[in-house]
């Protein structure tokens, strides 16, 4: 169990709807995100998604990996150590690898600590890593 890698997850698109859709939600309407005309003109040739989303994303991607029964309940507990290291790009894809890194007997549930790293479709380096707490609540 400790140590065991999933993964990687499917691609998941990143469009520039998506994008849009998550700067109206956040209030996060930077050009570098919802400009294409002038992100084109820009040093990454075009738009980006935020970092914030890449983070959000990593959520159904490793619903996609892991499910863990009998289990009523998956709580975040919190993110350690996130460090965004390559834009991901509008019109390219993200996926997930997952590994198990420490698992802690609560007195109602399990603290399953995870390393996560998000890669993009293009070059060798993450787009994102991060160190993820989540609680499992077993069902009663």
């Amino acid at each position: 169990m400790v140590g065991a890698v999933y993964g990687p997850s499917d691609w998941m698109a990143i469009d520039q709807g998506r994008v849009d859709r998550f700067a109206e939600a956040t209030g996060d309407r930077q050009w570098i995100h919802i400009d294409p005309q002038r992100a084109r003109r820009g040093a990454l040739g075009g738009t980006i998604a935020h970092g914030n989303l890449t983070l959000a994303l990593i959520t159904p991607m490793f619903d996609s990996l892991v499910i863990v029964t009998p289990c009523e309940q998956v709580i975040n507990y919190g993110y350690d150590k996130i460090r965004f290291l390559t834009p991901v790009r509008v019109g390219s894809s993200i996926r997930l690898s997952a590994e198990l890194l420490n698992v802690e007997e609560r007195p109602s549930a399990l603290l399953c600590s995870w390393k996560f790293s998000v890669h993009v479709d293009y070059g060798s380096k993450p787009a994102l890593v991060a160190r993820k707490l989540q609680l499992f609540v077993p069902e009663t």
